[in-house]
């Protein structure tokens, strides 16, 4: 039986707290004859808080790095990285198989609380990525979107729902409240719905 490999860029919010987020995962998944390597990437945002493209150039360096090794590639982006994990995608559609969203804003919102220029008031990097990946979704085809999948907590007091899903990707939610519980709870409790997702394949 063929082994098959895959690349998975794990990605943190704006807190850059790798160490707590790769306190939660193994940084190998093996599930049958498939392999699940894990790469921590932080952005950074809080070190570099303003631009934006940087932190896109490493993530675009790494997909075409793991993409070149011939094995499959798959982004997870926890939080604020959720919306730099679709830009990097938008950027690198065939390079990249599945990207999973965790607890992550990926559109500004109308009327939505906090509103983005709150969420974003100490990082402009954060505020520019979720402006793009909402003008980059405006043009996914439902191809694309069937790629994606959010997982989203119905009582989170940071990302607000209606922010945190892709309308026709794989949305799915929790029932753990308080964002920083929700995200731990994806990562351990609820880590099969999203891990049977990357294993599904293209």
């Amino acid at each position: 039986m063929n082994r098959r490999e895959i690349d998975l860029i794990l990605g943190p919010g704006l807190s850059d707290r790798i160490s707590l987020v790769g306190g939660l995962i193994p940084k190998r998944l093996v599930q049958g004859n498939v392999v699940v390597n894990i790469h921590f990437s932080p952005a950074p945002w809080k070190t570099d808080p303003n631009n934006l493209d940087p932190k896109l150039d490493e993530l675009g360096k790494q997909i075409k790095t793991f993409h070149k090794a011939g094995n499959e590639v798959v982004i997870v982006g926890v939080s604020g990285y959720a919306s730099l994990g679709l830009n990097g995608y938008a950027e690198n559609k065939a390079k990249v198989s599945k990207v999973v969203s965790i607890c992550g804003r990926l559109k500004v919102g109308q009327g939505e609380f906090p509103p983005l220029e709150l969420s974003a008031k100490n990082s402009r990097a954060f505020y520019d990525s979720v402006c793009l990946a909402e003008e980059h979704a405006k043009h996914f085809t439902p191809q694309d979107r069937a790629k994606f999948m959010t997982i989203s907590s119905k009582w989170d007091e940071i990302v607000p729902e209606g922010t945190s899903i892709l309308e026709g990707a794989n949305n799915t939610e929790i029932p753990v409240p308080e964002h920083v519980l929700a995200i731990a709870a994806a990562l351990t409790v609820y880590r099969k719905r999203w891990l049977d997702f990357i294993l599904k394949g293209s």
